[in-house]
């Protein structure tokens, strides 16, 4: 929990608006609601800055009369994820099937899969030896000096009824909000799908198939083996 100001400090932004506000999480601008600060990415989203029932917004310029209070900064991307480093809590160091996880009944998780923290897993779901679901994502920004700054993954991972993960495939935790495995989908060894991807009911992913992030698959596609997906499409 920080006020604004103590943020806009540590993420070297220009405060407009009310520095003694308090905020608690970082949320993402749909689900965001007070004491949530929030990320406008890109223009579609300035435009919608009095829509958000977010406390504050980062964002790369002043916005007149946006009725938010704003933190202002060179590079939006890189404040996002400090301010995710300051206003997350340590991830839990998952061995195995992790207390912080919530399993439904009748699930089959064999030898050295791992669920980690903020994983639900509904029933009937099986997941074979060196599975790992709900690992942090891959994100990444560049600092000031050119070099890689981690984002932390906040969010969650959803696996649905009835879902099978093969050996050595790993799907991750969205950065914020989730990433969702359909009812019924069968997913292959070798298999990575990326943080914040939504993949329907009875989706079939063969073996060595990649998604990057924000992939969405929609009900009964199939995904053929070494096929891969660039991020944010809809297949």
């Amino acid at each position: 929990m920080y006020t604004l100001a103590r943020l806009a400090q540590l993420v070297d932004g220009e405060l407009i608006g009310d520095p003694g506000l308090i905020i608690r999480r970082v949320r993402p601008f749909e689900e965001a609601a007070e004491g949530d600060i929030t990320y406008a990415a890109d223009a579609r989203y300035r435009e919608q800055i009095a829509a958000t029932q977010a406390s504050a917004v980062i964002v790369r310029e002043s916005i007149p009369a946006a009725g938010k209070s704003l933190l202002c900064v060179s590079n939006p991307k890189l404040a996002f994820a400090r301010a995710l480093q300051l206003l997350s809590s340590r991830p839990f160091q998952a061995r195995g099937v992790s207390p912080q996880a919530s399993i439904g009944e009748d699930c089959v998780f064999h030898s050295s899969s791992v669920v980690h923290e903020r994983t639900q897993i509904g029933d009937r779901v099986v997941a074979k030896s060196c599975a790992v679901l709900g690992g942090e994502g891959f994100g990444f920004v560049f600092d000031e000096q050119g070099g890689w700054e981690h984002t932390p993954h906040v969010g969650r991972l959803v696996i649905e009824d009835d879902v099978e993960i093969g050996g050595n495939s790993g799907v991750d935790r969205a950065t914020l909000g989730e990433t969702r495995i359909g009812r019924g989908t069968k997913i292959d060894s070798h298999v990575f799908i990326g943080h914040n991807c939504k993949i329907g009911e009875h989706v079939m992913m063969c073996g060595q198939a990649a998604l990057a992030g924000s992939v969405t698959l929609e009900n009964r596609v199939i995904f053929m083996a070494g096929a891969g997906a660039t991020g944010h499409i809809t297949v």
